[in-house]
C-alpha cells in the first residue's frame, strides 16, 4: 500500500504535520526497543520511505525541542533503526 501511495499517487515522501513530523517520525514513535517482531512492519515501511527519498534529517518540534528521525531513534534505543538511518 505504501509503495502504491508513493509510486502511483506520487505523494511527497516527506509530507509533514503541523509540528514537522514525517512518516519516518511516526514509524519510530510506534516502535519499542527490543520488540523485534512487532517492529518489523515499521522497519519495512521505513525501508520503503527511504527508498523513495525520505530525509531522516528533517526535524519535528515537540514542546521546545526539535528532533530528527535519527535523533528520535537514538533517544528511544532503537538500534536497528539507527543503523538503517545511518546506512549501516
Amino acid at each position: 500500500m505504501l509503495e502504491f501511495i508513493l509510486s502511483d499517487l506520487k505523494m511527497d515522501v516527506d509530507t509533514k504535520n503541523d509540528n514537522g513530523a514525517t512518516a519516518l517520525h511516526f514509524s519510530i514513535w510506534n516502535m519499542w526497543s527490543g520488540n523485534r517482531e512487532g517492529n518489523k512492519p515499521y522497519l519495512e515501511g521505513m525501508n520503503t520511505l527511504l527508498k523513495h527519498g525520505a530525509d531522516p534529517g528533517l526535524k519535528f518540534k515537540i514542546n521546545d525541542e526539535s528532533q530528527s528521525a535519527l535523533e528520535l531513534a537514538k533517544s528511544r534505543g532503537l538500534d536497528e533503526v539507527v543503523a538503517l538511518l545511518e546506512g549501516r
